[in-house]
């Protein structure tokens, strides 16, 4: 996992990410603190950019990803940060040295064998049950199966389609994939009694997969491009959510949107959050929703019977004075959340926000490392895995000074190579 911090006023950014990975093994979870999640875009431009979540795209790390677009950029600039983040988003979905079809097929392999192994575990939860209890007949079995087969591709046919994939990417994705997919039914669901219609839904289940508006997340990645283009004269964020390409389209939605011309001054968490909220509103998010939950339980569960000076079952029908005792209660427990959500934001919200609003640049780098170590403290304070933590790398962004390192952690001492330096602003013919 990650905490990245964003702060911005109209005078800069200031981005901030710790260093660690964790990786999934058969022993547990492995944290290493040494990997880079924060990125020049540009090396002649004020724009940046950070990565969160899935430390890989399409099997690759991302780092390698950025840098060959930052070297394929070279000079070029652009007039706002969407112009960038555009660019980069069509880099990524472009095959050609960095991605190919060979990758495009095995992403899409693991996907779609990952979840039919899902699928199927429930189908075995579901059958074990009845196996206990006795023989279970042939019939019973198809029975089970079938019926859960048929119903996961409902849910998932009500949502929307991302971005990127219109009504013509189902026949699309069959002419693609229809022999990846039947490879994953055959290996998965073995010998296990399909009918037609339950291949149907399982081919429209794997296409539902990469279009629909419910992204893995162990294979998501998230994006955030943040800076000045040369016609923007105050700092812009954008950030962005991506789990892969398929068909050449890139699997992606935007998820925040900052523009401080509007909002003067931001403070903006990403990844792990719940310590740069509580820093924020003065409340733990978690505690916040439990004392929430807790008040709406007690109005709902325990006003009516004392008011009413009876016992009422769930079952019995709300009307008459139950009905208005629990308008009331509803009208209780709103105008508790609207009290408290504006206390939140009168007492600690704006006052922070106004501070951020007249930071100068290096106090504003000081608070987005600040909040991540103060992240990352709380891990090592818990009994959570230390997900947090490793050297803080923090960089400032502003219209006239550009891109600036802050603190900057390096696998190699600088001093020793200064080929490295030297080669940094070398211009390559191939590219510029």
């Amino acid at each position: 996992m990650t905490a990245e911090i964003a702060v911005m006023n109209r005078l800069a950014v200031a981005l901030a990410a710790d260093s660690a990975v964790t990786i999934e093994t058969q022993a547990g979870q492995k944290v290493y603190n040494t990997v880079n999640k924060l990125f020049a875009l540009s090396k002649y431009e004020p724009i940046g950019i950070m990565i969160y979540g899935s430390a890989q795209f399409m099997g690759l790390p991302w780092e390698t990803l950025i840098k060959g677009f930052r070297k394929g950029l070279g000079g070029t600039s652009f007039a706002h940060v969407d112009d960038y983040a555009e660019r980069f988003l069509k880099f990524l979905t472009a095959r050609g040295a960095f991605i190919t079809e060979e990758m495009e097929r095995a992403y899409v392999r693991t996907m779609v064998t990952g979840c039919f192994s899902a699928l199927c575990d429930e189908i075995d939860a579901a059958i074990k049950p009845e196996m206990e209890r006795g023989p279970v007949t042939a019939e019973r079995i198809s029975e089970i199966v079938n019926d859960r087969i048929r119903k996961e591709p409902e849910e998932w046919r009500a949502l929307k389609n991302l971005p990127n994939f219109d009504a013509a990417f189902d026949q699309e994705f069959a002419v693609a994939y229809s022999e990846t997919v039947a490879e994953a039914i055959g290996a998965v669901f073995e010998k296990l009694p399909l009918t037609a219609g339950s291949m149907a839904h399982l081919n429209d289940l794997a296409c539902f997969l990469f279009c629909k508006d419910r992204l893995h997340s162990k294979a998501l990645s998230g994006v955030v491009v943040a800076g000045f283009g040369v016609e923007d004269v105050v700092p812009r964020l954008l950030a962005y959510e991506l789990a892969g390409l398929v068909c050449g389209r890139l699997i992606f939605k935007a998820t925040d949107c900052v523009d401080v011309a509007k909002q003067d001054a931001i403070i903006i968490a990403f990844a792990q959050r719940d310590v740069a909220s509580t820093f924020i509103e003065g409340i733990d998010p978690n505690l916040k929703a439990v004392l929430n939950s807790a008040f709406a339980e007690f109005l709902t569960r325990q006003l009516p019977p004392v008011l009413m000076g009876r016992d009422w079952g769930a079952g019995e029908a709300r009307t008459g004075e139950a009905g208005r005792i629990q308008e009331f209660a509803n009208g209780v427990l709103a105008g508790f959340r609207q009290s408290l959500d504006a206390y939140i934001r009168v007492n600690h919200v704006q006052p922070i926000i106004t501070a951020v609003r007249a930071l100068p640049i290096d106090e504003l780098a000081a608070m987005a490392e600040s909040l991540v170590s103060l992240t990352s403290f709380r891990r090592r304070m818990s009994t959570d895995p230390e997900t947090v933590g490793g050297p803080i790398d923090v960089a400032v962004i502003s219209k006239g000074d550009g891109f600036i390192w802050i603190k900057r952690k390096h696998y190699f001492r600088p001093e020793l190579n200064p080929a490295f330096v030297a080669n940094y602003y070398r211009k390559d013919p191939h590219y510029e």
